[in-house]
């Protein structure tokens, strides 16, 4: 039996930042959105040797799959750059992959590692164009002195909105994310 796809009002809404992070930019956007929303809970922190640390968080927090297999992999610092092949996230990012081709907002087709960008459906198109217009007030470039309000805006800020919207870090460094470990030392950009 076929599945029925959700109207856009009901996928908008129903969509999680790393599911967002993922129809815009991909693998490397989805980990980036990851480690912002732990990050902003405090459960990453970003080590003097720029490396990325997991550490503890409250039981009782709810994660995505995404963000429980960032935190495992965390157990040993890394780079942002190398978690995306990290056992068990790899799997949690095709199976967001997956999600977002039932809902009919990626093309079908067959699934390469790492997925390639530019596959989104007409239906992702209007999806993600919606999703900007009902979050514009955390673009960065809007508001030059945007801070996230919440670990969620903080994870929805980086998903939509790429590096510029990423937090500094807790030793300060930042400035939108740009250059940092938090965001892979890219400059900029939309991640």
């Amino acid at each position: 039996m076929d599945q029925a796809v959700p109207s856009q009002p009901e996928i908008v809404d129903e969509l999680r930042p790393v599911d967002v992070a993922h129809l815009r930019g991909g693998s490397k956007a989805t980990v980036m959105t990851a480690v912002a929303g732990l990050h902003a809970r405090k459960a990453v922190t970003v080590l003097r040797n720029g490396r990325l640390a997991g550490t503890s968080i409250d039981p009782t927090t709810r994660v995505t799959a995404v963000e429980y297999a960032v935190l495992r992999a965390l157990r040993n610092p890394t780079t942002l750059g190398s978690l995306r092949s990290a056992a068990g996230i790899r799997e949690e990012l095709r199976a967001i992959d997956s999600r977002l081709r039932t809902l009919g907002l990626l093309s079908p087709g067959r699934l390469r590692w790492p997925p390639s960008l530019n596959r989104r459906t007409d239906a992702g198109e209007t999806v993600l164009a919606a999703l900007w217009r009902k979050y514009e007030d955390l673009d960065p470039r809007r508001h030059a002195a945007w801070r996230p309000r919440d670990p969620h805006s903080a994870a929805m800020g980086v998903a939509l909105f790429g590096s510029a919207a990423m937090p500094p870090t807790s030793s300060g460094e930042g400035g939108g994310g740009r250059g940092t470990a938090v965001d892979g030392g890219a400059a900029g950009g939309s991640g």
